[in-house]
């Protein structure tokens, strides 16, 4: 019997453990599924899991993160930014009216973030060597 609790309570342990993900290690994760996703040519279910890799990112006021996975994705693939992008944009308008749980001001400079970037992707050309952009 005295072996049967301490058995018990690591198993507990274990799966509490496992249930209670931090918001930065869903992001992440809902992050990279989101590109693995794009690269099985899985368009929708790649926004939604960048959909929620922005609310888990706004729940612990870290859209500076997304910000710079957004920024590295730029330069590594574009197709990927720009998946991204959109959902980043579906995302603020989304929560525009409530501001997705932040602050107005921090919400408001990551709509700001967000318009800005976009108008300076349509803007930039893609200097990939044969890209169609290129050309």
């Amino acid at each position: 019997m005295s072996r049967f609790i301490p058995a018990t309570a690591a198993l507990l342990l274990l799966a509490a453990s496992g249930a209670a993900q931090s918001p930065a290690a869903a992001a992440h994760d809902a992050l990279n599924s989101g590109v693995k996703r794009l690269e099985r040519a899985e368009y929708a279910e790649a926004l939604k899991d960048f959909e929620k890799a922005l609310d888990a990112y706004a729940s612990e006021q870290r859209l500076d993160t997304a910000q710079r996975e957004y920024m590295q994705m730029f330069v590594g693939s574009r197709h990927h930014a720009n998946t991204l992008m959109k959902a980043m944009k579906a995302w603020v308008l989304k929560h525009r009216s409530g501001s997705a749980g932040l602050p107005p001001a921090a919400f408001a400079a990551f709509d700001a973030w967000v318009q800005e970037r976009d108008a300076l992707a349509a803007a930039t050309i893609n200097l990939v060597h044969n890209s169609p952009d290129w050309k």
